[in-house]
């Protein structure tokens, strides 16, 4: 589904990512981690397809994505950056149908077919906000724009979710509901790729941890045996405490000094 061999990418000269290598299989759950400034968005936005990079192989769904028509890779490939901005007063309902948009043959955005609207509010219900509905998106509070937009991308059904950062802004139930739905959809044969910072969802969640710091790939590996090894440490110039919760199972982290 993905293919990444010796990435690089530089901004006006600046060396930003370096020899990044990554395969990803349908129904994988990779999380990408690092410190601030490591290259983890910029990688996002180089397999989106959003950023050319200056050196290496990069496959989505076989081609480089750069190659592909934008409108049939988003029928396939659905991306959630950090930040979002809507310019006009648009409905939480019609921000998510706008997920319908590349499955719409006649190149027009409509927001009146009565399966599109269906699918929309199962979306909205899957991300607990199909009570907001026929709010505006610009007045609601971070977290539930963030939730809205979480259920934009899961209406593209697309088989490829690239989330920069979905947690930002969520209270810790909904962060873990997040990261759980994720979960089921790679149950069915759809592969995630999120940034983040948090490490304890990332331990409970992903099944293989990509770390990076400075551009560069400290490791890649069962997220188990990533947050075990001393390159997590040499990340993020802390020692990182591991176990797991009374059930003995859920793993967890956090900084021992």
């Amino acid at each position: 589904m993905i293919e990444l061999s010796q990435i690089q990418f530089a901004y006006a000269g600046n060396q930003v990512l370096g020899g990044i290598d990554l395969q990803v299989e349908p129904g994988e759950l990779i999380a990408i981690v690092g410190p601030n400034g490591a290259g983890k968005s910029t990688l996002l936005r180089i397999i989106a397809g959003l950023l050319t990079p200056s050196a290496g192989t990069l496959k989505v769904f076989g081609k480089p994505p750069m190659e592909q028509e934008r409108n049939q890779l988003a029928r396939r490939l659905a991306y959630l950056s950090q930040s979002y901005r809507m310019a006009f007063p648009f409905t939480v309902l019609e921000v998510v149908l706008m997920g319908r948009y590349a499955h719409n043959r006649s190149g027009l955005l409509r927001l009146d077919r009565a399966a599109d609207r269906e699918l929309a509010m199962a979306a909205l219900a899957r991300c607990e906000v199909q009570d907001l509905a026929q709010r505006r998106l610009d007045e609601l509070s971070g977290g539930e724009r963030r939730r809205v937009l979480i259920a934009q991308a899961l209406c593209q059904e697309a088989e490829l979710l690239l989330f920069d950062e979905p947690t930002a802004g969520l209270d810790p139930k909904h962060a873990i509901d997040l990261f759980s739905m994720l979960q089921s959809e790679c149950k069915n044969k759809r592969s995630v790729l999120i940034v983040t910072h948090d490490l304890n969802l990332a331990a409970r969640f992903a099944d293989r941890l990509l770390l990076l710091h400075d551009g560069k790939q400290l490791a890649l590996g069962p997220s188990a045996e990533i947050l075990a090894s001393a390159a997590i440490t040499e990340a993020f110039s802390i020692e990182l405490h591991r176990g797991t919760l009374p059930d003995g199972v859920t793993p967890y982290v956090v900084p021992s000094t």
